[in-house]
């Protein structure tokens, strides 16, 4: 959510910064940075990417002297500077600083964090919760991260949209957030990482239904979503029409038909002209006249109304073309990710399903201990009595059903796992 109100405000608020430096007479550094990046807000957040590529190629070398702890907190602390000097210190050289805390906020947390997913996960789960993990992240953070920044805090920045924006104001509030998750994470995240225990020793699942109740959630919001997306696409669609098909074609026909009748009115007019009364007078035009100049009129009115026909055309033919530009992403959301996401919560679910089904540990251990006893006997048998024997048969008997029913159990466990998915996927 912090990390939506860089990507949506900071070209904006850079630009601003970096127009108010150029116009304030002779200043190096703003002349300076005018030649390397160019003037605006975009070609000046290339310093963010640029200090991400390093921090980045840095990462493998510094993760091997610094704990996970440390780089989380690092870059929660390079959130928090950055917006303190957006909010506090609006001059061109402390912006590109906190322009450049990019590389450190991205590099050190949201990098950090994959590896952190990377590392409390076994190899069985890890490529599911890595893609969780993206979904959270890049997917529901993103909408949710940009609502809260244009909806609510844009909103009180502004005082509702009836002021300027108050940058003061608005990057306040992420610095707060920052400083307060930096705070969180200082007390309640471990200094150490304990050694992941295999999933068998660690899992205490007793129920899957909030998998599930998530997987029908994502699969309501990917069928709101894609209706939305559609209707917007109607309606788009309607316009053009309207405008191509119906406004296009009535006035290209009305302009021929109104300068008809411009040419009638003035024919109208000549002829009143030429006649003469039995006096010798000629009779009034008055009325012709003003026909004529209606007829003008409306003939004009045509012409400009084809025109601006014409020019509505050709601005929603652009805007349209960025609406789908804009909406790309959106679309393979919906269409790639969101199915993807879907899919690989049911195969969790499966997995886990799987787990809750396969017999306990304290049968496999069981069957371990009874395994050594039986070797333990047999390396004795010459000690034993024919009860022993018979006992050690017994013992052998109940041993093989016992693997014969874990094996079952798996097997079963494996097979509806692969039949589910197989549905899942052809659904």
């Amino acid at each position: 959510m912090i990390h939506q109100f860089y990507f949506v405000f900071t070209s904006d608020f850079v630009s601003g910064i970096q127009n108010k430096a150029n116009s304030e007479g002779a200043n190096t550094f703003a002349s300076a940075v005018n030649q390397v990046l160019g003037v605006g807000g975009g070609g000046l957040m290339t310093i963010g990417q640029m200090t991400e590529l390093l921090v980045l190629a840095s990462m493998p070398f510094v993760a091997k002297s610094l704990s996970r702890k440390t780089l989380l907190l690092v870059g929660i602390a390079a959130y928090a500077v950055r917006m303190a000097l957006f909010a506090f210190a609006p001059e061109l050289p402390f912006v590109l600083l906190g322009v450049a805390l990019h590389g450190l906020c991205f590099g050190c947390f949201i990098f950090v964090a994959f590896m952190v997913v990377d590392e409390y996960t076994t190899h069985d789960i890890r490529a599911t919760a890595q893609n969780l993990f993206n979904l959270v992240i890049i997917g529901i953070g993103i909408i949710v991260g940009s609502l809260f920044a244009t909806s609510v805090v844009a909103r009180i920045a502004t005082n509702g949209g009836t002021e300027p924006m108050d940058f003061q104001k608005l990057f306040s509030v992420p610095m707060y957030m920052a400083v307060a998750c930096f705070i969180a994470m200082l007390v309640f995240y471990p200094a150490k990482r304990k050694a992941a225990l295999p999933l068998a020793y660690r899992a205490n699942i007793t129920d899957v239904a909030a998998l599930d109740e998530l997987r029908r959630a994502m699969i309501r919001f990917k069928e709101e979503l894609a209706a939305a997306i559609a209707e917007a696409d109607s309606e788009v669609k309607h316009v053009f029409v309207w405008l191509e098909r119906d406004r296009m074609l009535h006035w290209k026909r009305a302009v021929p038909r109104l300068e008809q009748e411009v040419t009638s009115a003035k024919t109208a007019l000549f002829r009143k002209e030429m006649q003469t009364m039995g006096t010798g007078q000629r009779p009034s035009t008055i009325d012709e006249k003003k026909a004529v100049a209606r007829a003008k009129v409306q003939a004009e009115d045509a012409r400009e109304r084809l025109e601006r026909t014409r020019r509505w055309l050709v601005m929603l033919e652009r805007e349209v073309s960025l609406y789908k530009s804009a909406m790309r992403p959106l679309s393979a959301f919906v269409d790639r990710d969101l199915p993807d996401a879907i899919l690989r919560l049911r195969n969790m679910a499966l997995a886990l399903e799987a787990y809750l089904a396969t017999p306990s540990v304290t049968l496999a251990e069981q069957l371990e201990r009874s395994k050594a006893r039986v070797a333990s006997m047999r390396r004795a048998g010459e000690l034993r009595s024919d009860d022993d024997e018979r006992a050690d048969e017994r013992e052998r008997a109940e041993l093989e059903s016992d693997e014969r029913q874990l094996a079952a159990a798996r097997d079963a466990a494996i097979n509806n796992l692969r039949n589910g998915g197989t549905k899942e996927a052809g659904s």
